[in-house]
């Protein structure tokens, strides 16, 4: 693919931003419509609801023109990794537990949107398009800038200063303990009882303990090794 001008880039990026938005709302208008309610607790809705929140406020930034501030490209990060766990628990978790039956799963109502197209075009822009820098950027002397700071300092960079537009391997830290963040609280509510789930291997009054550990570890380790390998490509692009 040819490389796009910093203009060319922040145009696919606005049109893909408010492409998501608007199959979000889509999806968030079905489920009302269909059950009345937005059911907070499925990992689902929430990744997409932070994803439609990131997206929105990425417009914002675009049509004023502004540089994009670490945090907001730190939530596109978050977001990123999170629906790729969504896609991919769809894929070889649910569809399995549930005879196979991925024409559910990613085509049916607001499943169409929260489990498929979202995930899609939300990862392709955060990887191809939504890192641009400003005209002149100069991407060594700002790296430089990064390694001058005291490491107790990092956590505060943010728009005001440039620094890098690439993700750092510490970065990996927040899309993991959002994730985890997720887990510890869903797991607390099934032990008092006030959810059951929502997914199968958080039931964990129905499993033993040790199964619980496993889907713990495992579903962790998945969103470490993906927050690296969509660091990595979208560092390099």
């Amino acid at each position: 693919m040819p490389k796009l001008s910093y203009k060319d880039r922040r145009k696919v990026s606005l049109f893909l931003n408010i492409l998501i938005v608007g199959l979000e709302i889509i999806s968030f208008v079905i489920l009302l419509l269909s059950i009345n309610t937005i059911p907070v607790q499925y990992f689902t809705v929430d990744s997409n609801i932070l994803a439609l929140v990131t997206c929105a406020i990425f417009i914002y930034y675009i049509v004023r023109d502004e540089e994009i501030p670490y945090w907001l490209r730190l939530m596109k990060y978050i977001s990123a990794v999170c629906l790729t766990i969504t896609f991919l628990v769809v894929v070889f978790v649910l569809a399995p537990m549930y005879e196979w039956n991925y024409g559910y799963l990613l085509f049916h109502n607001e499943l169409l949107y929260q489990h498929l197209l979202c995930p899609v075009f939300f990862v392709l822009a955060f990887l191809l398009f939504d890192n641009f820098a400003p005209e002149g950027f100069d991407e060594e002397a700002e790296a430089a800038k990064v390694k001058s700071i005291p490491r107790k300092l990092m956590r505060f960079r943010d728009q005001k200063f440039q620094y890098t537009y690439k993700l750092q391997p510490t970065d990996d830290v927040y899309p993991v303990g959002t994730v985890l963040l997720y887990g510890i609280v869903l797991v607390i509510l099934n032990l008092v009882d006030v959810v059951s789930g929502p997914y199968p291997f958080l039931r964990i009054k129905e499993q033993p303990i040790w199964a619980s550990i496993l889907w713990f570890a495992l579903i962790l380790g998945s969103t470490y090794v993906v927050s690296i390998a969509l660091r990595k490509f979208r560092n390099h692009k």
